[in-house]
């Protein structure tokens, strides 16, 4: 009995490891850097993916949905270490405190603090670089990731061209 429960396990643990090895067509995890987040990307190709992005950023939050173009950054580890671009839209929004001080009738200063809220709608582009690995099913990437707001907290076409992140992707 102990024999055909340690057959089984391990039978169960090459048949994951086999799946894992070639049907990754799905990543979940969590993204680092000056939007930081969690991620999904879905691979639709061995060329194209979508990525969502459900960031936080300036006290709000952005939800990225990007098309991706993906090729080999290596002629040896063609399908492991690779390189993508592509753009894509965001909506979110985004939060702002501001303090001003205010002089009651008696000279006292009294310091007031109110929170805006901006709606943000706007496009992304991204450019990485991102690695698979070959023994588990974990994926390593950094990204840049410039976007241009049609409408934010710099009320129409603001910009963040300085958006760099890691992520981290279990693939399933």
């Amino acid at each position: 009995m102990k024999l055909i429960k340690l057959l089984l396990l391990v039978g169960f643990t090459v048949f994951i490891s086999v799946n894992f090895a070639f049907a990754q067509d799905k990543g979940i995890g969590l993204r680092a850097g000056l939007t930081p987040g969690i991620n999904f990307k879905s691979f639709q190709s061995s060329q194209t993916a979508y990525e969502l992005i459900l960031g936080k950023r300036d006290g709000g939050s952005l939800l990225t949905g990007i098309l991706e173009f993906i090729e080999p950054a290596s002629a040896l580890a063609r399908e492991r270490f690779t390189y993508y671009y592509g753009f894509g839209c965001h909506i979110g929004y985004y939060r702002e405190d501001y303090s001003y001080h205010v002089f009651d009738n008696y000279g006292f200063d009294f310091e007031r603090t109110n929170r805006r809220t901006y709606p943000a709608i706007g496009f992304d582009g991204i450019f990485g670089l991102e690695y698979r690995f070959q023994t588990f099913p974990l994926s390593a990437s950094a990204d840049y990731k410039p976007y241009f707001n049609i409408f934010g907290p710099n009320h129409f076409f603001g910009k963040g061209l300085f958006d760099f992140g890691f992520s981290l992707k279990y693939l399933f």
